[in-house]
Order: structure tokens, then sequence, then C-alpha cells
């Protein structure tokens, strides 16, 4: 990365990288996962996200979206609260699947 392309053992030649974009998803050490040193993350801007309580994504959501509906007639605008709360109860199963699913495969 540092020297725009890496060097190929095997046929003994210099391959150059040219208009290329790394992208890497990291998780904590553990479970198989090797800490990540400085100077590879140096290569990357990093960006996280926090969990956020189911409160704070209706408030977010539901401004948003009532932003959105404002120029549809009452009966859209008022299932605005039902349509931010089941994508929520949508997204808390998923993240609940996922998690059992990786406790699963790791034990």
């Amino acid at each position: 990365m540092d020297h725009s392309g890496w060097y190929d053992l095997k046929e003994c030649t210099f391959r150059e990288l040219v208009d290329l974009q790394f992208v890497a998803a990291m998780g904590p050490p553990g479970g198989g996962r090797n800490p990540v040193t400085p100077r590879y993350l140096r290569h990357y801007n990093m960006v996280w996200c926090i969990d956020y309580k189911d409160s704070s994504l209706q408030q977010i959501f539901s401004t948003i979206l009532s932003y959105h509906l404002g120029q549809f007639p009452g009966e859209v605008k008022s299932a605005c609260n039902g349509v931010v709360e089941a994508t929520i109860a949508i997204y808390q199963v998923r993240v609940r699947v996922r998690v059992r699913v990786r406790v699963r495969v790791s034990s």
C-alpha cells in the first residue's frame, strides 16, 4: 500500500496498483481475529457506529419520515409512527438473529 503495489514472489515481479481504493471492516481482537497494527490502520479513515436505544431511533426516524411525509394526506402522515416502530422491530429481530448465529458458530 505504501509503495503503490506488492512484490509477487512467484513471478519475481512488482505488481503495481493503480486507481484503487481499499475498504475494510474490522471487529475487536478475539475469536480468531488479531489486533490490527497502527501502521496498517493509518491507511484508513475510521468510521464506527454505536448502538442507539429504541427511543432514540424512534425519535430520529420519526422526525425524518414526518418531514418527508409532510405533503401527503393525513392518513399517510398518521402511518409514520407505525412504520418507524415496525422498522425498528425488524431491525431488532435481525440483530438478535445475527448475534445468535455468531454465538452458535463460535461455540
